[in-house]
């Protein structure tokens, strides 16, 4: 078995685009679902799956995918999650 990290870095590869321009939150929170699922089904536990991701899936999703645009980045409101 693959360690969490380097799963959890294949799992990101293959969607890098797919939150890339969002501005709701909410897709973050989806994805962080899906992510748990495959993890469980990978034969991860959701706690070894939040600890690679420092704690909080959504965040860790908001900090790493969000791909930076010209000299800045594009920034999420987490407040509002």
């Amino acid at each position: 078995m693959m360690i969490i990290d380097d799963w959890l870095e294949d799992r990101l590869d293959e969607r890098r685009f797919n939150l890339a321009f969002t501005e709701d939150p909410r897709d973050f929170d989806m994805l962080a679902g899906v992510l748990r699922a495959e993890a469980i089904a990978y034969g991860y536990s959701v706690e070894a799956l939040e600890d690679a991701c420092g704690g909080d899936i959504s965040a860790y999703l908001v900090t790493n995918q969000q791909p930076s645009v010209g000299a800045g980045s594009v920034e999420i409101d987490l407040r509002s999650m």
